[in-house]
């Protein structure tokens, strides 16, 4: 029997490498993070050369805040469009094949848990259940990428519904994710009416995954910086399925998935949501994000530009479906703020900006509500913690808001 390959390990590879299980080639920066763009904790000086890619090709604000100016060098806010398909970059986890190849029947038993098991927890809708438990699975037949994110959910799925054998499905699921991710890459150049459907569901898994992912990779040895570039990440993801389905858009939307859509208010402009909200949202428009911004016209700007957005969504969570319980609403109802909010919100963001993250808070929230929801379970109270660690002094007493609601909000569920 040949001896199995071996390869040199290193203790010194960055965080980034070493939670992704790649192997790192210890530069400064190193390969990996140069190329997407994020911070490598190889670097003492984490700033991020003007000329070096940023998630989406945004390059940072200039501030003269002085908790933020100490990070990036003068710059004008100059983005240019998104080139290629870093977000992808999030979902490969290992650049090595599994420790051996998966047999046929597990995949087997991979799709069957989908469709008698899996596909019944991403929608409360009898007809998105029936999407995704036949008509996606048929599509799949035909894109192989589609087939290996959708065993790639199924075995995430099975790692939370069986704690002893995490590792073996994670194991499994990361092997799916990997091949989809690279098939989806080249799939994404060439985007036609036979395909554009299979894109779409694909993004909508990716989605699922990346908020899996970020909850899962929220544990002490993790950096907040990471934890804010993974942020970005879904961010990027979200708003850029339109982008990148471009002119076939139109065929998802008229087509039979065109059902997964998220609905919308006719007009959010003619409600009020509860006194206790208005009044928050007056608060970080007069006064909060104005004092975080005092040095900061244009970051000020792209902040109320995006809190306007939030209170939209804010609006719908309320108001959409009225008789219907909240936690029965689509959780795409809460994720649309991610491609309402400028692009310019996603820089500052990225630079760890303090509005940007105290706005992110107020958005956080609203996902307790899905709680019961597997892929969403833990998400809130991670990301919560993390961004309280990450905002400076300056600004944390802006949190203590969302950190009471959703205090309550765990309380209000432990007595129903």
């Amino acid at each position: 029997m040949p001896s199995r390959i071996t390869h040199s390990k290193s203790r010194h590879s960055c965080e980034r490498c070493k939670q992704r299980r790649v192997k790192c080639d210890i530069k400064t920066p190193c390969g990996h993070c140069q190329r997407r763009g994020e911070r490598c904790s190889l670097v003492s000086d984490t700033r991020v050369p003007e000329s070096s890619p940023i998630v989406g090709g945004a390059r940072p604000i200039p501030s003269r805040h002085p908790s933020i100016a100490r990070d990036h060098t003068q710059t004008h806010t100059h983005l240019e469009p998104l080139d290629d398909f870093s977000f992808l970059s999030l979902f490969v986890l290992s650049e090595q094949p599994s420790p051996r190849p998966l047999t046929w029947t597990e995949d087997l038993f991979l799709i069957s848990h989908f469709t008698s098991s899996t596909s019944y927890t991403l929608s409360h809708r009898d007809a998105d259940r029936h999407l995704w438990r036949v008509m996606v699975p048929e599509l799949a037949v035909a894109h192989p990428f589609l087939m290996h994110g959708l065993l790639a959910v199924s075995a995430m799925h099975l790692s939370y519904l069986r704690p002893l054998d995490r590792i073996k499905h994670e194991t499994q699921s990361s092997h799916h994710q990997t091949l989809a991710t690279s098939q989806f890459r080249e799939v994404l150049s060439n985007i036609s009416a036979d395909n554009c459907n299979a894109v779409f569901v694909m993004c909508a898994l990716l989605t699922l995954i990346s908020m899996v992912s970020i909850a899962r990779r929220s544990d002490a040895h993790v950096s907040n910086s990471f934890f804010v570039d993974d942020i970005v990440h879904h961010f990027m993801l979200t708003r850029g399925i339109g982008a990148v389905l471009g002119q076939h858009w139109q065929i998802v939307l008229t087509g039979p998935l065109k059902m997964l859509s998220t609905e919308r208010l006719t007009h959010p402009e003619e409600h009020r949501l509860p006194e206790s909200i208005e009044a928050r949202f007056h608060q970080l428009r007069s006064s909060i994000l104005p004092d975080i911004c005092r040095y900061d016209e244009a970051s000020l700007l792209t902040c109320i530009s995006s809190l306007a957005s939030l209170e939209t969504v804010y609006k719908h969570m309320h108001f959409l479906h009225p008789d219907l319980p909240r936690p029965k609403l689509e959780v795409g109802v809460a994720l649309r703020w991610m491609s309402l909010v400028p692009l310019e919100f996603m820089t500052l963001l990225k630079s760890s900006h303090p509005g940007a993250l105290v706005l992110l808070a107020h958005f956080i929230i609203l996902f307790e509500t899905f709680e019961d929801v597997w892929f969403l379970q833990g998400w809130s109270e991670h990301a919560l913690g993390r961004i309280k660690d990450a905002v400076g002094a300056e600004a944390s007493t802006a949190l203590q808001w969302p950190c009471e609601r959703l205090s309550l909000e765990k309380e209000r569920k432990r007595y129903q």
